[in-house]
């Protein structure tokens, strides 16, 4: 990918990094951050699609492609994890039993 295509990406990327800070934000201020495992889990999860986006835009500036898809499907996940837990307290239920099933998993491997 020349400089000429790798811009006009970083560009979207850090418009929707403002996006998704601006949403932050609205819910920052809606939550008032506390202990709740809720709250906890918005702001990992927000953190975790800065850091994303991030890498995503140091690889494409770097030139080593071959991550990008692996980290936008990472970024995608944490993204709808972020929406839905917004939405419904019962996600958090959700992504708990999925934690847990996923270790259960892990350890029957090991």
């Amino acid at each position: 990918m020349d400089d000429r295509n790798v811009e006009p990406v970083l560009s979207d990327i850090a418009g929707l990094f403002g996006d998704l800070t601006g949403s932050f934000e609205s819910i920052f201020s809606l939550y008032r951050f506390n202990a709740d495992p809720r709250s906890v889990y918005l702001t990992c999860l927000f953190l975790t699609q800065c850091e994303y986006l991030g890498a995503i835009g140091e690889l494409m500036r770097s030139r080593y492609q071959i991550a990008i898809p692996a980290l936008v499907r990472s970024f995608l996940e944490a993204y709808i994890d972020f929406e839905n837990l917004h939405l419904t307290d019962k996600y958090l239920r959700h992504m708990f039993a999925n934690y847990l099933h996923e270790s259960k998993r892990v350890f029957q491997v090991v």
